[in-house]
């Protein structure tokens, strides 16, 4: 009887066995996929033939990425990768499945909250649809993009928002906020990753501070074509997930005036901005 699985097409049984399987039909040798994911080849071998006792979770995510590389490892596999690895696996979508979720209701919703600025994004500031002054608001920034990584990488983000640092400072701790809502964040490392190439980041990370809403609705932006700054009241909010309860998507608004003015008042004078 074969323990090892996977011979007839069903899932392998063993850590070892699936593994092996994934890196055999990505044509992977153990040597390279071995100095990949920088371990020696007979630790490699004693993991494929079920010695698992000194695994660690740096080595698995570092095998899973480099396979990734050669062909994408689908939610499936790596969960059953996880849990034969004996690691608890929290699923957490990927930007394009929580996009493939935006439906054209949501789409026309957004359309109409026009000229207001108005997007859905991930936890991680992965923009999954927004309308088209959001587009114009931050140049160079569309459904697929990544917020935070356009304020880290785009020379003019510092120009177009002029209080570039708190508000940089403010995605970050809001991400981590929402990261220690969710407790598992093992899928974050690939994220993390990219973020982490930049300095500004790294410090901000390291502060360790969790944020959980704006301290202020006011958000400044330049428009690059009218050479003017204008004001906008920003509400975010968080969107869970019903079946998981879990904190996936939040929802941008940027009021302009007057229409911020719902939202925003003179508290001296009661009188409307």
């Amino acid at each position: 009887m074969n323990h090892q699985g996977g011979g007839d097409g069903t899932p392998p049984r063993t850590f070892g066995a699936a593994l092996r399987r994934l890196r055999r039909t990505r044509d992977l040798s153990r040597d390279r996929l071995a100095r990949k994911a920088a371990i020696s080849v007979s630790y490699l071998a004693a993991l494929e033939s079920g010695h698992r006792r000194y695994l660690t979770w740096d080595v698995l995510d570092a095998l899973l990425y480099h396979l990734d590389g050669i062909t994408a490892v689908d939610v499936a596999e790596r969960a059953h990768l996880m849990e034969l690895a004996g690691f608890a696996y929290a699923q957490f979508p990927t930007p394009e499945q929580l996009s493939a979720e935006i439906n054209p209701e949501m789409l026309d919703m957004l359309g109409s909250l026009e000229p207001n600025l108005a997007a859905v994004l991930d936890i991680r500031w992965n923009v999954l649809a927004c309308n088209d002054s959001y587009r114009r608001s931050f140049p160079g920034v569309d459904a697929g993009d990544n917020l935070l990584l356009w304020y880290l990488a785009n020379k003019n983000a510092p120009l177009v928002v002029p209080d570039w640092t708190e508000e940089v400072a403010l995605a970050v701790y809001l991400m981590r906020g929402y990261l220690e809502e969710i407790g598992d964040t093992r899928w974050f490392h690939r994220d993390l990753a990219v973020f982490t190439e930049f300095a500004y980041f790294r410090e901000l990370w390291d502060d360790g501070i969790g944020a959980y809403d704006r301290p202020n609705s006011v958000l400044r932006l330049y428009d690059m074509r009218a050479r003017r700054v204008h004001t906008v009241a920003v509400q975010l909010l968080g969107i869970v997930e019903p079946t998981s309860n879990q904190l996936r998507t939040q929802f941008f608004l940027g009021l302009r005036p007057p229409m911020m003015a719902l939202t925003l008042g003179d508290a001296r004078t009661g009188d409307k901005l």
